[in-house]
């Protein structure tokens, strides 16, 4: 899939020196539609570019390539919270025992996100998944692609 600048609005909502550029699709998944974000930082960030375009093409491809992998690696986080503190599921009205098929039911928010990181000449973009779980509203989950694998994280 070749992204360009016409597949993309720029969001009004400019924080902390960000600007971002949202696909004015979404894409479809078993686990719901998930937002395509580009960021940029900096006052006078200039806008996206085809290199930044052909980087989130890239992860939509990985995201769906890899789609049972990063559902698996979601339900696991889920699980690991239902054993470790089920009261704090209920507490947020997530049911218990939930199969891995019900789990995207339970997400606030979904997207694929590449952020130009002027700051780190060693990446020049940083490209993840980002999911809100209502299980977890304030970190989310978190999945990176870096060095051809997924890590779990936050940046």
């Amino acid at each position: 899939m070749k992204l360009n600048p016409k597949d993309f609005k720029k969001s009004g909502i400019r924080q902390f020196q960000m600007s971002f550029y949202t696909r004015r699709t979404k894409l479809r998944s078993k686990l719901g539609p998930f937002n395509i974000v580009l960021t940029t930082r900096g006052k006078k960030a200039p806008p996206p570019d085809q290199e930044m375009f052909d980087i989130a093409s890239d992860l939509i491809s990985l995201s769906e390539r890899d789609f049972d992998k990063i559902h698996s690696l979601l339900f696991a986080d889920y699980r690991g919270l239902e054993k470790e503190n089920p009261t704090w599921l209920e507490d947020n009205e997530v049911p218990l025992k939930l199969n891995k098929e019900d789990i995207g039911r339970y997400l606030l928010s979904r997207s694929l996100e590449v952020t130009r990181a002027p700051e780190d000449p060693d990446e020049k973009f940083r490209s993840r998944v980002v999911m809100n779980p209502k299980w977890d509203e304030e970190h989310g989950f978190r999945l990176m692609y870096a060095r051809k694998r997924w890590t779990q994280g936050e940046y």
